[in-house]
């Protein structure tokens, strides 16, 4: 029987009826109590009526489905399922198994995603944060206003801001929404703050604070980086929420700066906030010089400062160790001489406080070496670009033999010679500033232009469409196309460039005439002969003696390359475009016009010059000296905390020997250095750092040598990241005897580098950086009641613990359905009336029957 009843209630909830009371299913047998007595009273001669029995049965599973109070689902709304968002984050790593206690009503459908970075119904790729607006935002969609409302399983350490809108919308709609908190973290300790200091002693003050969320011991480390050495190694307990300070002294090199790493040792759940580094600056102020050569290093006799010479080649020994000089000097002619990692280097340390002067001039290969690290901290930049705005016309050969296969991929041809020289042709998009004009033209029996920018800057999508569409095919006659080329209008204020990419498999033509052509018209003409090895092997001797295109580019003085290891034509491409532009460095005696401050020297006058390098100044720049035709030279600026020279000038090849020898370019440059050295810190002011949230609290006391207490200072904190020039600036209030602070919205995550200034004498007193927190979401593990609250609030939602989920979802669903045991023992009693006015019916149709016979 039990059996029997869990059937009839299973089939109820299959068919969408939800019964309050199923226990009285138990009362069905009582459905067959008419028909027993049917046949007891059948077995003494009585007959009782098979209908009436029938509706007696009826009538009485009625009444028992009544008492079980039945609902049952009417409408659209009983085909809608809930949205069920799981927090995927790795701020809720170790709370599995709350997760896993999820048991939801079997008879409400969801539909499951998990959101961290992203949302989907699958765990994200990346889970470095937790963001709520994609949830948020398919709530509010017509997908989440036709669902029955939406579950959200998370922790709140929401690392997303401005949801709150949406939160609201969903509020106003009406939406069901129940919240539920992973409240249940991990033990976890962190590594919250750490500070380092200089004494007047020369000594350093390490010290740290511990955090964790539980009682824990956890083993911490602390060692200096530069030779590894463990200051500190020990067990330490932690009690929830409580933090623990820790000091230690260190005595190490004045010359060097010195970098530290706290860290906790032992294994967890959540590794994110369990180091932090910490650099103090060295005491003595020193400066590498990097390039230099032997007939310069007079001109840096003046400085007066400890100088430290590298190679170019030896720069890989200076990683790590930038922040021991309080300046760098840079010779370099040609822009190259620096690795991309030792640039990005080097624009940091100047960021944080460092002092640069470059002698010479950074990368220029591309346009997009304008916003190479290094010259978005130089004053001055290499511009070969914008002086010879190009008309660039490419002709490419689409005869039939530039379809023959260079690569195979299980014995198939998937590229052809044509498919290598079309993505060199898109390549060109790094070599093409704005000012610069495109053509395409396909050459083989005929020309046809595919492309044409006209006057404007080129559509490299609209080009590789255009490349698409391309079938080689045809013989190879180059001579219309190179006419097209000179024939078609050429925008005003560029130079004609005519780059010519074929396999030189063309028809014979007269080269000697077809390069006084291309002198009459001024343009610039450069060949690629594309050969493939396979090719190259397989032709005669006969074939490849001096081709007429060959011969073309020797009388025309034209650039000319043979390639056969067709995948390096981009860079091929890019250094004929570089070369057509011409050279950076211009040859031209030239006086000298000062025309600013040189770095507060007493300099009047400086040497001509017989070479310089072609720059633009950047907008924040400061000019200092020009060349007699007006081109800038000289040029400073400020750059984060730090400051930068750059002297646009090339000492390479006999260049520019008469300022190599002059005493007052020394001077110029000794004064250049120390304008830009970053200053040791002064002893007298002691710094210290804390940072809560996205704010940083700045504490300062000043004594002197002697221990008194330094009254009515007039002084400022600056305060910026290494990714930006500006800085935050905000005035130190006086607190106390001696002791000075502020407090400055900055975002937690990014290292905050900050600097004391004396307002009166605009000097720098201090520098240093706080230690960099670990994301929103990592500084308190578990649940952020503050954010869940919110969030519940405006999107008038509940919040629901995981255990009792599955109860309020049946509840809720349940305020949705329609009773209908009212009308079960409405139908139950009409049943009754029927099997009484039936049996009443038959008895006097019997009487009846009777009477007459």
């Amino acid at each position: 029987m039990p059996f029997f009843t869990d059937t009839i209630h299973s089939f109820a909830v299959e068919a969408g009826i939800i019964l309050a009371e199923p226990l009285w299913l138990t009362a069905l047998p009582a459905v067959l109590l008419p028909i027993i007595f049917t046949y007891l009273v059948r077995r003494r001669g009585m007959v009782l009526s098979v209908p009436a029995t029938v509706l007696q049965c009826l009538a009485i599973l009625m009444l028992i489905l009544a008492i079980s109070k039945p609902m049952l689902s009417l409408g659209k709304s009983a085909s809608r399922d809930y949205l069920l968002f799981i927090d995927g984050s790795d701020s809720v790593r170790g709370q599995d198994w709350l997760i896993n206690q999820i048991k939801l009503p079997r008879e409400i459908g969801v539909r499951r995603y998990y959101f961290a970075d992203g949302l989907g119904r699958k765990f994200p790729p990346s889970r470095s944060a937790t963001l709520i607006k994609p949830v948020l935002e398919m709530i509010n969609s017509p997908a989440g206003q036709d669902s029955a409302g939406a579950i959200i399983i998370t922790d709140g350490q929401f690392t997303d801001t401005g949801w709150e809108g949406l939160a609201a919308a969903i509020g106003k709609a009406g939406a069901k929404v129940f919240i539920s908190p992973l409240n249940s973290p991990p033990p976890d300790a962190k590594v919250l703050l750490v500070n380092a200091r200089r004494t007047t002693k020369g000594k350093i003050i390490l010290s740290a604070t511990l955090m964790a969320n539980s009682a824990v011991k956890r083993t911490v480390r602390i060692i200096r980086k530069r030779d590894g050495k463990i200051l500190f190694n020990q067990k330490v307990s932690l009690l929830p929420d409580l933090a623990v300070p820790i000091s230690v002294e260190d005595s190490t090199f004045v010359e060097s700066a010195c970098e530290y790493c706290v860290s906790l040792q032992d294994n967890e759940i959540i590794t994110e906030n369990n180091s932090a580094d910490v650099i103090v600056l060295p005491e003595r102020r020193q400066i590498a010089a990097i390039g230099v050569d032997e007939s310069f290093k007079p001109l840096l006799s003046k400085v007066g400062l400890p100088i430290t010479y590298f190679s170019f080649t030896d720069v890989p020994l200076l990683e790590g160790r930038l922040m021991d000089f309080s300046g760098l000097v840079i010779v370099d002619s040609t822009g190259v001489g620096l690795s991309k990692h030792a640039r990005k280097e080097i624009s940091n340390y100047v960021r944080t406080g460092g002092g640069l002067v470059m002698i010479g001039i950074g990368p220029h290969e591309k346009p997009g070496d304008l916003h190479d690290p290094l010259n978005e901290t130089l004053p001055l930049v290499a511009n070969p670009f914008e002086r010879t705005p190009l008309r660039l016309v490419v002709l490419l050969d689409k005869s039939g033999s530039m379809s023959q296969p260079v690569s195979y991929r299980a014995g198939k041809a998937v590229r052809i010679k044509f498919d290598l020289a079309a993505q060199a042709v898109l390549a060109l998009k790094d070599y093409l500033t704005p000012r610069d004009s495109l053509a395409v033209i396909v050459f083989a029996n005929n020309p046809g232009v595919i492309y044409d920018s006209g006057s404007r800057s080129a559509d490299f999508h609209a080009v590789a469409d255009a490349l698409k569409r391309v079938n080689p095919t045809g013989s190879t006659n180059v001579t219309p196309a190179l006419k097209e080329a000179l024939t078609r209008t050429i925008p005003p204020g560029r130079e004609l460039m005519v780059l010519v990419v074929s396999d030189l498999k063309t028809e014979k033509f007269n080269s000697r005439q077809w390069a006084n052509l291309f002198k009459k018209a001024k343009a610039k003409l450069a060949v690629i002969a594309i050969r493939s090895k396979v090719s190259s092997s397989t032709q005669s001797s006969s074939d490849l003696n001096s081709p007429p295109l060959k011969e073309l580019a020797k009388l025309a003085g034209a650039s000319y390359i043979e390639q056969d290891r067709l995948e390096g034509l981009a860079e091929v491409f890019g250094k004929l475009v570089n070369r057509a532009r011409g050279k950076v460095i211009r040859r031209k005696r030239l006086g000298v016009n000062i025309v600013g401050t040189l770095f507060g020297a007493d300099i009047s006058t400086l040497p001509s010059i017989d070479a310089y390098i072609q720059s633009a100044s950047r907008k924040q720049a400061e000019i200092l000296a020009r060349t007699s035709s007006g081109e800038p030279i000289i040029a400073s600026m400020k750059v984060g905390l730090g400051k930068s020279v750059c002297i646009a000038l090339p000492f390479t090849h006999g260049d520019n020997d008469k300022w190599i020898r002059s005493s007052t370019v020394a001077d110029m440059l000794a004064a250049a250095i120390r304008w830009t050295l970053r200053s040791p810190n002064d002893p007298r002011f002691d710094v210290d750092i804390s940072r809560k949230g996205d704010s940083v609290k700045i504490t300062v006391v000043a004594t002197s040598e002697e221990g008194a207490f330094l009254n009515g200072l007039n002084l400022n904190c600056l305060i910026s990241h290494l990714a930006g020039d500006k800085h935050k600036q905000i005035h130190l209030q006086q607190i106390g005897s001696g002791m000075y602070q502020a407090t400055v919205d900055f975002p937690a995550d990014l290292p905050a580098i900050v600097a004391v200034r004396d307002n009166r004498t605009g000097k720098i007193l201090w520098r240093g950086t706080s230690t960099v927190q670990y994301q929103q979401e990592y500084r308190r593990i578990g649940a952020n009641e503050g954010s869940l609250k919110r969030l519940a609030n405006l999107t008038g939602g509940e919040i629901v613990p995981i255990s009792k989920l599955s109860e309020v979802l049946e509840r809720s669903y349940r305020e949705g359905l329609t009773d209908i045991w009212q009308g079960l023992i409405g139908l139950s009693v009409l049943l009754m009336l029927i099997e009484w006015v039936f049996v009443r019916a038959v008895v006097a149709f019997k009487g009846q029957k009777s009477f007459r016979g």
